[in-house]
Order: structure tokens, then C-alpha cells, then sequence
């Protein structure tokens, strides 16, 4: 151990390897917290994804019971716009989007001409 003049421990011998552990626990803390607030974010982005495809294939679900009904003369259940053989109609998939069904009646049956997700 080398001594400075006044007989203490030089700071090479003493301080340096100090500081040097004090910023290596700084950097880690550091990277830890930057990787916990990424991890809860992509967490929440995938809880917010899920939530929407649910909301998405229940409306689907919807939209095909109301078809079901139609093609079998029951009440759809829902409000219809009809123009001669093409019918359409709006399930609400949250406030903002709604799943628009237009389908033509064909045989006894319909076919959907368009299935898509509107903007209310």
C-alpha cells in the first residue's frame, strides 16, 4: 500500500476502487429500473392489445348470430338498414369503432359483401 506524504493511504489505493464500485451499483440500479419500466409498458401495450381483439371477436360472434337469425327468419336483433336484396348493419366493438356487416341475399341465405371496422 502506498502512502502519501502525511503517511494516509494514496487515493489510487483506497478511493478509486470506491468510486469505481459506487458507479457500477449506480449503472446497475440504473439499467434495472430503464428494463422495469420497459417490461411495464410493453405489458400494458399487450393487456390494451388483448382487451381490443376480445372486444373485436365478440362483435364477430355477434355479427354471425345476427346472419344465423336472418338466414332462419327470426328477428335479428339488431337494426337493419335494407335496400332491396342488400341489408346492412353496425355491432358496436367499443366507443370508438363499430364492426359494419353488408350482406345481399342470395338462396335462401346471405352473403357478406363487406365486413368491416368502422370509425364512430
Amino acid at each position: 500500500m502506498t502512502r502519501g506524504k502525511s503517511g494516509a493511504p494514496g487515493f489510487f489505493t483506497m478511493g478509486a476502487p470506491l468510486l469505481l464500485t459506487a458507479l457500477l451499483v449506480l449503472m446497475f440500479v440504473t439499467f434495472s429500473l430503464l428494463s422495469l419500466s420497459s417490461a411495464r409498458e410493453e405489458l400494458r401495450r399487450g393487456e390494451l392489445l388483448a382487451s381490443r381483439n376480445q372486444a373485436y371477436y365478440t362483435a364477430c360472434n355477434q355479427a354471425e348470430r345476427v346472419l344465423d337469425r336472418l338466414t332462419h327468419g327470426e328477428e335479428p336483433g339488431t337494426a337493419l338498414e335494407e335496400r332491396g336484396d342488400t341489408l346492412r348493419f353496425r355491432i358496436p366493438i367499443d366507443e370508438e369503432q363499430s364492426l359494419s356487416v353488408t350482406a345481399r341475399r342470395e338462396n335462401g341465405g346471405y352473403t357478406v359483401e363487406s365486413w368491416t371496422v368502422e370509425n364512430n
